[in-house]
């Protein structure tokens, strides 16, 4: 269990890219952890560790797709897996993709979870008018 926040919660966030979800403090994030994290089209993947992220395959969503990530943050889409210093994994995932897009972006000093999508203003609406 740790003493301090490690997260905050974002939902309400929205600006005319993105709405932000949840953002994990960079204070317990250690630079080489390793990592995993899917590219859009899926025709690309990040690895190497948090402080040095490398692009895997041939078509990067930077160079390729002219995607740019929240803050110019490298960005995982769909799924991100972090190992930690324990080997214990941290996997941040979305279970659909159909009406919006989500994105995991990080470096060493936070990693913020979003949604884009054309559908993201209504979608959250729904949900919210239920709670």
């Amino acid at each position: 269990m740790y003493a301090i926040p490690i997260c905050r919660i974002l939902a309400l966030k929205q600006s005319v890219s993105a709405t932000s979800l949840f953002e994990l403090d960079g204070a317990l994030l250690d630079s080489n952890n390793r990592i995993y994290g899917e590219g859009f089209q899926k025709l690309s993947q990040l690895g190497g560790t948090l402080a040095h992220p490398q692009q895997l395959g041939g078509y990067s969503d930077e160079g390729h797709y002219k995607l740019i990530g929240p803050y110019h943050m490298p960005t995982a889409y769909g799924m991100f897996n972090m190992t930690l210093a324990s080997n214990d994994c941290l996997l941040l995932g979305f279970s659909t993709c159909q009406k919006f897009i989500g994105r995991v972006s990080f470096n060493t000093e936070k990693i913020l979870v979003s949604i884009d999508g054309p559908m993201v203003p209504r979608c959250l609406n729904r949900i919210y008018r239920k709670i």
